[in-house]
């Protein structure tokens, strides 16, 4: 279930601000939302294995290990965190990331269920970039650092710095065509975080 809204909530949910330029199905509701969020909730997000945090689990995965965890699935997960106002979620899934932070400052990809280590070394550079843009929107949401140790800014920061700092060799890049494009597009959300982050301090 969503936890009841904090008082520092500054887009709690439901979101009812529509963007222009954008198209909305017609007939999804807050409702339909929250109902996808406690299925989601209850079967993937789990405390097993996550070294006293939470983490997201992959249980029927056809090519790897069941019920291990993929950095993608923890970032996916924070960005669903904080859209629907879940910080103390959002906390335990990025604390759980740190757990397995790498010596490049990013999250190994793959890691074992019972949480006793990477499966496979190096970060897949989508997944930390969705880390940092979801520290950035945690930032916007709650402000200061939740139970972190530093600020989410400063964390948003950090992850963004250790994108130039690694050589492509180190990052796991599972796509086998196109990687020139997308480097590119990547390198451009990196330069967009930065300039964000850059910009963007908690708002008054």
């Amino acid at each position: 279930m969503l936890d009841l809204v904090t008082e520092m909530s500054r887009y709690p949910f439901p979101h009812t601000r529509k963007l222009e330029h954008l198209c909305y199905p017609s007939a999804a509701t807050p409702a339909d939302a929250l109902r996808a969020f406690e299925a989601w909730q209850s079967e993937i997000v789990t405390a097993e294995g996550a070294r006293g945090f939470l983490r997201t689990r992959r249980p029927d995965t056809p090519d790897g290990v069941a019920n291990s965890t993929v950095s993608e699935g923890i970032a996916y997960g924070m960005i669903i965190a904080v859209l629907c106002d879940q910080q103390a979620l959002f906390d335990d899934l990025y604390r759980y990331a740190l757990c397995f932070e790498n010596k490049s400052g990013l999250m190994d990809w793959y890691i074992a269920p019972d949480g006793s280590r990477p499966l496979a070394q190096g970060a897949a550079t989508d997944s930390d970039e969705d880390i940092a843009w979801a520290l950035l929107m945690a930032d916007r949401q709650w402000g200061g650092q939740g139970a972190l140790a530093e600020p989410y800014l400063v964390h948003a920061s950090a992850r963004s710095s250790a994108f130039g700092s690694v050589k492509s060799t180190t990052i796991a890049i599972r796509t086998c065509s196109c990687q020139a494009m997308i480097g590119a597009a990547k390198m451009s959300s990196i330069h967009r975080i930065s300039r964000l982050i850059s910009i963007g301090s908690s708002p008054k």
